[in-house]
């Protein structure tokens, strides 16, 4: 889900990824079953998770000026007011 956030003069957008996982293999079935350990786990998927949807959309954003997730859509439909404002520089 993408939702779009303006502040101001400024736009940003909070995009909300749900994923679900299996622990296919550990070697100590305890540690697996220990809660602290797959919060942690979570933690570093998560991180991870963030920093590879960044680079992926940098790259897409900046190197081939696509907006292929769809912001401009979501802020269309959000700030319909505001979309006649920005749209001929959404590419920009």
């Amino acid at each position: 889900r993408i939702q779009p956030i303006v502040k101001g003069k400024d736009i940003s957008f909070h995009v909300d990824i749900e994923s679900e996982g299996d622990l296919v293999e550990n070697w100590n079935t305890k540690e697996a079953l220990d809660t602290q350990f797959i919060d942690r786990l979570e933690t570093t998927i998560e991180n991870e998770v963030k920093k590879i949807v960044g680079q992926v959309l940098k790259k897409i954003q900046h190197d081939y000026k696509a907006d292929v997730a769809g912001f401009d859509e979501s802020f269309r439909l959000t700030y319909p007011h505001l979309w006649k404002r920005v749209k001929n520089n959404w590419d920009d």
